[in-house]
C-alpha cells in the first residue's frame, strides 16, 4: 500500500469519531424544552402553519442568526436539523482532542484512550446512570456548568454554538488568533450570552 492509501483512512479519522461521539452522546427529539422557543422565529419567518400571527413570533427576535439557520432550515426535511446538531457535536469533539493534543503528548496509543474517555463522558448512557442512581441533578455532573447551564443541551439551540468557543481556544493554540477571534464573535453573534465569555478569550 503506497503512502497516499494510507493516508486516506486517516482522515476519515476524525469524521468517525465525531459521528461516534455525536451517536454516543444522542440527541432529543425535535421540539424538546425550550427548542420550540428558539425555533419559533426562524419556523414564522418561513411560513409555517398561522405562526406569523402568532404574538410571540411578532416581538423582537433576540437570537436572528439562529432563527435564519432554522428559517433555511425548514427549506428541506426535518431530519436536517439532527444532522446540524450532529455536526456541532463533531465539531466539539474534534476541537477538545486538539486542545487535548495541544497541551500533553497524546501519541500512541494514548489517543485512542484519550477519544475514547472523551466519547463516555459526553455518552448518554453515562447520564442515564448518573441520573438514577445518584439523582436526575447529577445527570450532567462531567460536563454541566453553573446554574444548569450547559454548552452541549440535548437539542439544537443557540447555545449550542458554544463550541465555537472551543474551536477558538484551538485556533489559538495553532497560532492562529483573528480566525480564533472570528470563531468568538461568532458564537456571541449566535448566541448573545457568550458575549461575554467571548470578550474575555479575546
Amino acid at each position: 500500500m503506497d503512502p497516499a492509501q494510507r493516508e486516506n483512512p486517516r482522515r476519515l479519522r476524525p469524521l468517525l469519531w465525531g459521528l461516534l461521539f455525536g451517536l454516543a452522546y444522542s440527541q432529543a427529539p425535535l421540539y424538546t424544552s425550550n427548542q420550540n422557543q428558539y425555533f419559533l422565529h426562524g419556523a414564522a419567518a418561513a411560513g409555517l402553519g398561522y405562526l406569523r400571527q402568532d404574538w410571540l413570533a411578532n416581538t423582537a427576535d433576540p437570537t436572528p442568526l439562529f432563527s435564519l439557520l432554522v428559517r433555511l432550515s425548514y427549506l428541506l426535511p426535518p431530519a436536517v436539523f439532527h444532522l446540524e446538531y450532529l455536526a456541532l457535536l463533531a465539531l466539539y469533539a474534534w476541537a477538545m482532542l486538539g486542545v487535548a493534543a495541544a497541551l500533553a503528548d497524546l501519541r500512541g496509543p494514548r489517543r485512542p484512550l484519550f477519544l475514547a474517555g472523551l466519547v463516555l463522558a459526553h455518552s448518554a448512557l453515562l447520564r442515564f446512570l448518573l441520573g438514577r442512581l445518584p439523582g436526575d441533578h447529577w445527570a450532567y455532573l462531567l460536563e454541566g456548568g453553573v446554574a444548569g447551564q450547559r454548552l452541549l443541551g440535548e437539542v439544537l439551540q443557540p447555545s449550542a454554538f458554544g463550541v465555537l468557543l472551543v474551536l477558538s481556544v484551538l485556533l489559538f493554540l495553532r497560532g492562529r488568533p483573528f480566525a480564533a477571534a472570528l470563531s468568538a464573535a461568532l458564537a456571541a453573534s449566535i448566541h448573545p450570552t457568550y458575549l461575554l465569555t467571548a470578550g474575555l478569550l479575546t
